[in-house]
């Protein structure tokens, strides 16, 4: 039992949770300006965690294929076979239904909304194959955590809300283009990724980004907004840079280990919101 356990939480990292947090949590404390409780935030950390592992989990079991045929995902769980394909699909059940039943718990909205959070995730498992676009779907699919947890305090979606989601869009969007570099190789062969011809395209939206939440910063001087706003410059910068390729013709950084100056940030982020 144990060894089930050990193993289904290294498939779906779960040790990087902590990763998806920081603006999850940042949302909850500016909507509830304060403390909500700990029904509230309890809540909205059973719903990080069980639609994360879905997530997590539905992802490795729609590329075990694909991750067989890489060399640096061949040693994964399934492709492995250190679990099964049936007990992957199994816990993706219980995940998705753990992740209805908080919603439910949580208010109206969030329970009517969560099944277009499902299906975000589950779509996004598919986009890697048709478009080049993927990352930007990966963002969102992490992006709609700050708009859960504000809807899971005020019971509705405001603007500031929809300014985190594209924070965390493009944040995310930025570190996976980084990461993906890793299989610059591999993705050369159909399907195409947006690594391999798509950063071009991508810049513009970094550039707009950045003078959006700047602009958002000088605008609104709510403090709490204010800071949170301030820290998601700082990865947004970063991943600008290193999408433009400055900083890694400057520093003359292998692009695989572009990675730890984001991870670098994210961890500013988390010990100083």
């Amino acid at each position: 039992m144990l060894t089930h356990i050990r193993h289904t939480l290294a498939l779906i990292k779960f040790e990087h949770t902590i990763f998806a947090l920081p603006f999850a949590l940042g949302a909850m404390i500016l909507a509830a300006d304060g403390w909500p409780g700990w029904r509230t935030f309890l809540l909205i950390l059973a719903a990080m965690v069980t639609g994360r592992s879905f997530a997590m989990a539905w992802n490795r079991l729609v590329d075990h294929a694909i991750d067989a045929q890489n060399p640096r995902t061949a040693m994964r769980h399934l492709p492995a076979g250190i679990v099964s394909r049936p007990y992957v699909a199994g816990f993706c059940l219980a995940m998705a239904a753990l992740f209805l039943f908080t919603c439910h718990a949580i208010n109206p909205l969030a329970f009517a909304l969560a099944p277009a959070a499902l299906a975000v995730w589950v779509i996004y498992s598919y986009t890697k194959r048709f478009m080049t676009w993927t990352h930007l779907v990966l963002g969102l699919a992490l992006g709609i955590a700050p708009v859960g947890a504000w809807i899971a305090v005020r019971g509705t979606i405001e603007l500031p809300a929809l300014i985190l989601c594209a924070t965390v869009c493009c944040w995310v969007a930025g570190f996976d283009i980084i990461y993906s570099t890793q299989d610059e190789a591999f993705d050369r062969a159909p399907p195409p990724s947006l690594d391999s011809r798509g950063i071009d395209s991508f810049r513009p939206i970094c550039t707009a980004t950045m003078a959006l939440f700047c602009t958002c910063r000088h605008h609104d001087r709510r403090p709490g907004l204010s800071t949170l706003l301030g820290k998601t410059e700082q990865p947004l910068a970063c991943e600008h840079g290193l999408l433009y390729g400055k900083w890694m013709d400057q520093l003359r950084l292998p692009r695989s280990d572009a990675l730890g100056i984001v991870i670098h940030t994210v961890v500013d982020i988390s010990i100083s919101s």
